[in-house]
């Protein structure tokens, strides 16, 4: 098939086998350059009438973001709300972002066939898009399905796709032309060639359709049908020959530009008359042509590159056609585009002005790789020249690199403070707006330490003297995705009490910074607080405190941890509806907002109430299966996850694989000396080493939460683990190690928490011995049959008794069974 003004020549052969696009959740159609693969699927589409979301990459450039950017403009068409839940969540740059991109794809509901097509995916092969691809086919979505044109797949893993049976593959021998549809085409471009002639074109170009076109133009200039000519003298002969030098030196600056308008192109070439000379181009040339999906005028890569390749013998220079179409973007506020043109062309300075602007920037310019290319070994004295952009950086780097970066920016923060203290002849507005925005960024580098990061709010504060920080936004997660405010602080026992009372009397300091970023950390500190240690008076107003004040501000980061507080006081009282109704309202108040940390910090909060219930089938699988790249946290060090981890496992009754776990987490928590995930850590490991090794050494294991709790007098890890501890805990009231009346004080609270957990358990589920027996054998891992042989009895009837067992504990798979059991001690 192939296209030229209205002219169209349909392949029902090829069109036969683009049916099978339907049958798949994915589709490769995969050949090398000018074998037609979009003219053949936009023929497809065209003749079964269908309205396809078609994203061409060809102006890409190969950047995502811009990728992600065009798709999502598509999208809107259909489905603006889906668009912009995209567009809220960026490209997903890492697992987290990937896990809930996905989600969002197979939530939408697709009431008929849709499809997706990327054409020139190749230019976007990476792992990034391709683990995206693969989720998505996985899930095997109704009525979606996925179309690649491109012409390679290095890194999508098509083999295994396909042997999973989510995949077709359409290759080049499908869109080869073969000779009756040489002959069709010849005839439908109203040329007469011979049989003979016909079958030489056949044999010389292989069937591709651009040497055949090629061929058929040098054909009506009197051209024989060589042997050996490559592409280039093809394209010499049959096209840029034709044209004038003048002409041909137009077509080669526009080979440098991956797609034009007529307008950019007369404003980039400073030339008024190139927009007509473009336009002429377009009537008569068959490989310029108008991509509606870039609303503007794309060459193909075969003249591209062949014009590239002219214009290198000339030694033309590009880089002052990509400087103006950078400036060309960046007049229109298209950064995305503009940088890359810029990167391209060399003028950094001209991104790092743009960087340096005192205006609110979206730091998700991290996204665009090329800027942290300029940013690596750029002089100090360019650094310094561009403040704000390099603060800008220092912070995103802050946020993804590992702590022993830290070190590093650190040292540039007191290089640029030392400079700008000292400068002279400088703007004094100016100069003490990077002052404080040097400090505002200094809190990132000095997370969990209290002193430190108040330190640096009231020094941003003293130099903003009113103004607020332009690197910093108020939507800002501003507690980095973990849901509990002073768990990321409280780093050495004996600090808690101070440590939340600190907050409390100085975090409005970093809301002064930022337009009230953090509003509502105050009372939620004494909240916490109030909670771990049993002050449970305490505890509510100042939760509903915080919740007010976040509210003012748009705080749900604090919200979400002052709701978390009140869950966890309502289970305690023995009313876990109002803990999941307090939960549930705030998660659909998240879901809206779109923010992947966000998401990932009211999952955390489900799961450990439902873990608290007992609820292990309600706790998601990365969680329980300790994959947390699929969460999104701004610092990985903030280690509350492997706690919820912890207990999952707990719950599931897999206590050797806990006993692994534990000892491996104790580094995750020793990262930022996470008091509370150690004492939670040894907990858990007690319980483990109580059931595989006996009470006495879970006691020992258990000894060392205490004595770590005591010094702070925490109280509540203890009580919702009540279940697991209370008879360790009994056993060990004669500790010398553990302050006997703080002892006293975790028993008592951990039987209130006893009580009323089991009282909104069923009470009346009662197992006969055999039921029970068989319980207690599947918990051992056997198969039906082998408990069948073991007990003398039939198969049906072991289905029988789980079956009975099922129904009594009103849950529906084996897992289920045997942790509800546990938890209700029926075995």
């Amino acid at each position: 098939m192939h296209i030229l003004g209205a002219k169209i020549l349909s392949r029902s052969r090829v069109n036969r086998q683009l049916d099978q696009i339907f049958a798949y959740p994915l589709t490769v159609v995969r050949a090398p350059m000018g074998f037609g693969k979009t003219t053949a699927l936009r023929e497809y589409v065209h003749a079964k009438h269908l309205d396809p979301i078609w994203l061409s990459l060809l102006g890409s450039g190969g950047s995502l973001a811009y990728c992600w950017e065009r798709m999502n403009a598509q999208i809107k068409k259909k489905n603006p709300q889906l668009a912009q839940r995209f567009v809220d969540l960026g490209f997903p740059k890492d697992a987290p972002q990937l896990a809930k991109i996905v989600g969002l794809v197979c939530e939408t509901e697709y009431t008929e066939p849709t499809l997706l097509v990327i054409d020139d995916y190749h230019l976007i092969d990476c792992q990034q898009t391709a683990d995206l691809i693969t989720l998505i086919a996985g899930e095997q979505v109704k009525n979606l399905h996925i179309v690649l044109l491109t012409r390679n797949t290095q890194v999508l893993p098509v083999a295994d796709l396909e042997q999973r049976g989510l995949c077709w593959v359409m290759g080049q021998e499908v869109l080869q032309f073969r000779a009756g549809e040489i002959k069709d085409y010849f005839a439908l471009m109203e040329y007469d060639a011979s049989e003979e002639a016909l079958q030489s074109v056949g044999r010389w170009t292989g069937g591709w359709i651009s040497g055949i076109y090629l061929v058929l133009r040098g054909m009506r200039q009197g051209l024989p049908i060589g042997r050996g000519e490559d592409i280039d003298q093809l394209l010499e002969l049959n096209l840029y020959s034709a044209y004038d030098g003048e002409t041909q030196n137009f077509l080669e600056k526009l080979s440098w530009l991956d797609a034009f308008t007529p307008e950019q192109v007369s404003w980039v070439f400073e030339d008024t008359a190139a927009s007509a000379k473009l336009l002429n181009l377009v009537q008569g040339n068959a490989f310029i042509m108008y991509n509606n999906t870039l609303a503007a005028y794309k060459m193909t890569d075969l003249l591209q590159e062949f014009l590239q390749g002219k214009a290198r013998q000339k030694g033309v220079d590009p880089r002052p056609l990509w400087h103006r179409m950078g400036l060309w973007f960046l007049e229109r506020g298209k950064s995305v585009l503009a940088y890359d043109y810029l990167c391209r062309s060399g003028e950094i300075e001209t991104i790092l002005r743009d960087l340096d602007r005192a205006v609110g920037k979206d730091i998700h310019f991290a996204q665009f790789p090329q800027i942290h290319k300029v940013f690596d070994g750029l002089p100090s004295e360019t650094a310094f020249r561009y403040p704000l952009a390099t603060l800008r950086n220092i912070r995103v780097m802050a946020l993804s690199g590992p702590p022993s970066s830290h070190s590093v920016l650190e040292e540039h923060l007191q290089n640029m403070e030392r400079y700008f203290l000292t400068v002279k002849d400088m703007d004094e507005q100016r100069r003490t707006l990077i002052l404080g925005e040097i400090h505002n960024t200094w809190i990132f580098i000095a997370f969990n330490d209290v002193q430190q990061v108040v330190a640096h709010a009231e020094q941003a504060v003293k130099y903003f003297a009113g103004r607020y920080s332009c690197i910093v936004s108020n939507e800002t997660e501003f507690n980095y995705g973990a849901p509990h405010l002073l768990y990321c602080y409280y780093k050495k026992p004996g600090t808690l009490r101070d440590t939340a009372r600190f907050i409390a009397n100085h975090f409005h300091t970093l809301a002064q910074a930022v337009e009230g970023c953090g509003s509502g950390s105050e009372p939620l500190a004494l909240a916490e607080y109030a909670l771990e240690t049993g002050d449970f008076d305490n505890v509510e107003l100042n939760a509903q405190r915080a919740i007010y004040q976040a509210r003012s501000y748009n705080q749900t980061s604090i919200e979400i941890c002052a709701a978390f507080v009140l869950a966890r006081l309502s289970l305690y009282r023995g009313k876990f509806a109002e803990g999941e109704r307090l939960i549930g309202e705030l998660a659909g108040t998240v879901s809206s907002q779109n923010s992947a940390v966000l998401n990932t910090t009211m999952e955390l909060c489900a799961a450990y109430i439902s873990s608290c219930f007992g609820k292990v089938d309600a706790i998601p699988n990365w969680l329980k299966e300790n994959d947390m790249d699929t969460g999104s946290f701004l610092f990985q060090g903030v280690a509350f996850p492997y706690i919820v981890c912890m207990r999952a496992v707990l719950l599931s009754g897999a206590f050797i694989r806990l006993e692994v776990l534990c000892q491996e987490f104790r580094e995750k928590f020793a990262l930022y000396n996470n008091q509370l995930g150690f004492i939670h850590n040894y907990i858990c490991c007690a319980v483990a080493r109580s059931k595989l090794y006996g009470i006495e050494a879970g006691c020992e294991e258990l000894e060392h939460a205490l004595v770590l709790a005591a010094a702070d007098d925490v109280v509540m890890p203890f009580a919702e683990n009540a279940i697991g501890i209370l008879p360790m805990l009994r056993k060990m009231r004669c500790s010398r190690r553990v302050p006997q009346d703080f002892l006293a004080r975790v028993v008592s609270c951990c039987e209130r928490y006893q009580q009323s957990v089991s009282g909104l358990l069923p009470t009346a589920v009662t197992l006969t011995d055999r039921e029970r027996e068989i319980l207690q054998m599947l918990a051992k891992g056997m198969k039906h049959e082998e408990i069948a042989s073991g007990l003398y009895i039939s198969v049906p009837t072991v289905r029988y008794h789980v079956k009975n067992v099922y129904q009594k504990l009103e849950v529906n798979n084996k897992v289920s069974a045997i942790q509800k059991a546990r938890t209700m001690n029926l075995i």
